[in-house]
């Protein structure tokens, strides 16, 4: 996960939990817990973008409502899936 995604959760989740009295153990742990639901949610929005036959499709009609009001986010990620990069990392891993 993008050391800048988790300053942002982290700050968003200090509004209501104290982190910063973790000992390390719990900040592993937290830290991992992030990474895995990160992953999850990031992958859960690689099935929602591939429901769409066509990319440009998915990026007008497509925006998941849990991003509603972060529509730049869902045009990062539209450009995120269909990057060289993330394309061929995909088809090695799950194909």
């Amino acid at each position: 996960m993008p050391d800048e995604i988790k300053a942002e959760v982290r700050g968003q989740l200090s509004t209501n939990y104290n982190l910063e009295d973790l000992d390390e153990e719990s900040l592993t742990y937290v830290n991992r817990l992030f990474a895995e639901r990160y992953k999850q949610w990031k992958s859960d929005l690689h099935h929602h973008f591939q429901a769409y036959d066509d990319p440009q499709v998915a990026l007008q009609e497509g925006c998941s409502k849990e991003l509603e009001g972060r529509e730049d986010s869902w045009e990062w990620l539209c450009a995120h899936f269909q990057a060289p990069e993330f394309v061929v990392f995909f088809l090695i891993i799950f194909v």
